[in-house]
């Protein structure tokens, strides 16, 4: 209910909760910083308590998931707050190339697409990103946001078949089978790309995938029919 109290009497508590011990590590009191902050109309008269709540909730962003799974609080957070920050976009697109924790750059990715899916450097980052991050899940966020968000850029979906094809992570390869064969089943190409994983990945997960995808995508065609029944994955 920060917006209902002076800015002055805000600051006043802002001061004190940055001041909290947290022998939980629960980082609580700077949630409630941010929200506090996020709800004040006239942040001017905050002063520089605002940019300290700030930096404080961006330095959680490491200590926060560095042994844990569970993403965006933190990054929600300064997304959110800071949305209209000059700093917070260009914060963001760093963290997706460059920060350690993968959990940190698969936040990164979920907030910029949530709130900033127009700016014209998304698709950039998501071409180089997508093809170089080192972690198999930051590459399937990135790849399956680049599926969706940039459908009708041109090389979207030689970037996609490359993965599909040779990523070094069968989970991916499996994914981007069921993305194909969802959101591009019309392209020309998505029917030979599918036929190919069926008939020559190798792993197990990904034939068997491909071979679903055009039982369930094609059935109506006497050709895939007869081609899936030569298949050792196609169910007897």
């Amino acid at each position: 209910m920060a917006s209902l109290l002076v800015p002055k009497f805000v600051k006043e508590i802002l001061d004190w909760l940055l001041q909290q011990p947290d022998p939980n590590q629960s980082c609580d009191h700077i949630f409630l910083a941010a929200r506090c902050v996020g709800e004040v109309r006239n942040r001017g008269e905050l002063g520089s308590t605002e940019a300290l709540v700030r930096q404080a909730t961006k330095d959680l962003i490491g200590f926060y998931f560095e042994d844990s799974d569970i993403p965006l609080k933190p990054v929600e957070l300064v997304a959110d707050v800071w949305k209209d920050d000059p700093d917070t976009l260009p914060w963001i697109k760093e963290h997706i190339h460059s920060h350690q924790n993968e959990v940190v750059r698969i936040s990164m990715v979920v907030v910029l697409f949530g709130g900033w899916e127009e700016d014209p450097d998304n698709l950039i980052i998501l071409k180089e990103c997508a093809q170089s991050d080192e972690h198999w899940r930051v590459r399937l966020v990135l790849l399956t946001s680049l599926a969706r968000f940039c459908k009708n850029e041109p090389d979207t979906l030689a970037i996609l078949k490359k993965h599909a094809q040779s990523d070094e992570a069968d989970v991916v390869r499996k994914n981007l089978v069921e993305v194909l064969a969802r959101d591009w089943k019309d392209h020309p190409e998505t029917l030979a790309i599918l036929k190919e994983l069926a008939l020559s990945d190798e792993a197990d997960e990904v034939r068997k995938s491909a071979v679903r995808e055009l039982a369930h995508g094609w059935k109506d065609d006497p050709g895939i029919q007869a081609f899936l029944k030569g298949l050792p994955d196609y169910p007897a």
